[in-house]
């Protein structure tokens, strides 16, 4: 059996999703989710607030579950990733891990971290175009207008990623924050190369954006007015036909998911601050860095 922690926000998810929907594949092996971290988070409030919402979609050949306390356990008395008796089962905690030829090699693992290298994905991807889609009972009205304005050519979608990227310390010197000169450089890129109709600005700090950031093309933005929850916005973003990101997995995936072959991608060229090379690791080749 697999086991896969689930945590962070809707990006991350999808990562831990990938990872163990492709590894359950290729072992033919059960596939669990725990679900544990997020009741924890918030009782706890050890980390930034985020809900569980891969459940909201067309996930299949698989479980989310609340998992047994000797699970949490796993991870206080067992950070190298070797066997541990009891349980039968194996920890693997991905910042230890120092061959990751060793996730392929072990039957029944409980796997812990984040899982962002787009090269194990690439041979599902069909598969997960097919299941990362929100269940339509779940959109509304407002969604399903805005999917069909974003879906039109000459879409961009433009993602201005702050939150606890401007507010917590520890979380700004990690991640880094996209620039305005970024962004106003990832514009100028796009109108050399094609005829851009409309911007859809997405962002959890909208307010910063209009306020931050002076473009006099026609712009959308994704703003409180339309009442979307995460999962809508993600939806409403990866229906666009070209992507500006920000170094976040929220809209990587919306960029990654998207089916438009002619699609530009613009992506920072330094994905974390606190790391050079991460960008390798999750942009790929075909997608611009700037």
């Amino acid at each position: 059996m697999i086991i896969v922690r689930l945590k962070g926000g809707l990006g991350n998810q999808f990562f831990q999703y990938g990872f163990g929907r492709a590894l359950s594949i290729m072992k033919s092996s059960q596939l669990v989710f725990d679900k544990t971290w997020y009741f924890v988070n918030a009782l706890t409030k050890s980390a930034t607030p985020r809900r569980l919402v891969l459940n909201k979609f067309w996930i299949r050949d698989c479980s989310i579950r609340l998992m047994p306390v000797k699970y949490c356990m796993m991870e206080k008395r067992n950070r190298s990733g070797t066997f541990f008796r009891k349980s039968k089962t194996t920890f693997i905690n991905e910042d230890k891990l120092k061959n990751t030829d060793d996730i392929y090699n072990i039957d029944n693992a409980y796997f812990d971290g984040y899982w962002q290298q787009y090269s194990r994905l690439n041979r599902i991807r069909n598969l997960l175009v097919e299941e990362v889609v929100p269940k339509a009972s779940l959109l509304s009205r407002n969604c399903v207008r805005l999917v069909k304005e974003s879906s039109e050519p000459g879409s961009v979608a433009i993602h201005f990623r702050r939150g606890d990227y401007v507010t917590d310390v520890r979380t700004s010197n990690y991640h880094g924050l996209c620039s305005t000169d970024y962004y106003n450089s990832s514009i100028e890129y796009l109108r050399r190369r094609i005829s851009i109709k409309r911007l859809f600005v997405f962002s959890d700090d909208i307010e910063w954006v209009r306020d931050n950031f002076m473009c006099n093309l026609p712009i959308t933005y994704i703003d409180d007015s339309f009442n979307l929850n995460d999962v809508e916005a993600f939806w409403v973003m990866s229906k666009c036909s070209h992507f500006v990101i920000a170094n976040s997995s929220f809209s990587w995936w919306a960029a990654w998911l998207s089916n438009n072959t002619n699609k530009i991608v613009i992506a920072p060229k330094k994905w974390l601050a606190c790391d050079s090379n991460k960008a390798d690791q999750i942009l790929p080749d075909d997608w611009i860095r700037i």
